[in-house]
């Protein structure tokens, strides 16, 4: 989905296109280019599919991220 560039840490955000994710993506993008901090990385289901074990950790293997955020949800549990 996005990724903003930035110096030292490699920040993971999934759940992006979601409430949550969406804010949170909003100000880890706009942090992480003001004050060069971060690697922000935003996928949402369409590019990782959190129920697929074997995909997670291949993105995660790949990616190599120093902070994972999980902001995915699941809707209409009833």
């Amino acid at each position: 989905m996005t990724r903003a560039s930035g110096a030292s840490r490699k920040i993971l955000l999934l759940g992006a296109r979601g409430m949550l994710g969406c804010e949170l993506a909003d100000r880890l993008i706009a942090r992480a280019g003001r004050d060069e901090l971060a690697e922000v990385t935003c996928w949402d289901r369409k590019e990782l599919d959190i129920r697929d074990r074997d995909a997670v950790l291949a993105a995660l293997t790949e990616l190599r991220c120093d902070v994972v955020i999980n902001a995915a949800g699941f809707t209409n549990v009833d």
